[in-house]
């Protein structure tokens, strides 16, 4: 039973030292008890730089201090998930945590257990969209996302304007159905997958708004 059970543990700790994610133990003091994972390995961190160190001993005030906030609600039963960054050297890495207690055979709290996932590639991109919604809200040429099923899901403040229309009265509704009277039956269709095919394609078209006479 006995070598069962360290067998059973020796797969466990080879399954999750695979891992590019980084699984950790911490104790009701907020100490780290155990650290699995390739994550530390691949920051040029060793095991001696957690285990026996809380949040605030390893991170700093400043970046360990949301740490030692999403525990202590854990601590109380809660399973949290939640998002952070670190700073080394010039570069800034994100992260998401996962945390949820640790229960012993009576149900009392003895500590966390945690995953934490480098998100810094889906961070920045997000944060690249988000410059370039900006920069597309602000030009003055209208801007709009046509989707293959022929689905305006995106139109700028300009458009808005040069048609007249709320954008609610646009997204989600499809272009030919919109512009019925103006293109042929097909039009976008065959337009999209013009474009699909060669890249890009330019129309020039006069639009009646709810101004025009």
């Amino acid at each position: 039973m006995q070598k069962a059970l360290e067998e059973s543990e020796e797969r466990f700790r080879t399954l999750v030292s695979s891992m590019d994610d980084i699984v950790y133990t911490l104790d009701t003091q907020h100490r780290h008890n155990g650290i699995f994972g390739k994550w530390a390995q691949n920051y040029g961190l060793t095991e001696e730089t957690f285990l026996g160190k809380t949040a605030l001993e390893i991170l700093g005030e400043e970046e360990g201090k949301i740490h030692i906030e999403m525990q202590e609600r854990c601590l109380k039963g809660e399973s949290i998930v939640y998002e952070c960054s670190r700073t080394l050297g010039k570069d800034t890495f994100y992260f998401q945590t996962h945390i949820s207690p640790i229960r012993n055979s009576k149900g009392e709290i003895i500590g966390i257990v945690g995953i934490g996932r480098d998100i810094t590639k889906l961070k920045k991109l997000e944060l690249e969209l988000v410059k370039f919604y900006q920069i597309v809200e602000q030009t003055p040429t209208g801007v709009f996302i046509l989707e293959p099923d022929e689905r305006i899901t995106f139109v700028n403040r300009s458009l808005e304007k040069i048609l007249d229309v709320n954008r609610n009265e646009i997204v989600n509704h499809k272009i030919s159905q919109i512009h019925s009277k103006i293109f042929p039956e097909n039009y976008f269709k065959e337009l999209i997958n013009k474009v699909e095919k060669q890249g890009a394609e330019s129309i020039e078209v006069n639009i009646k708004t709810k101004k025009s006479k």
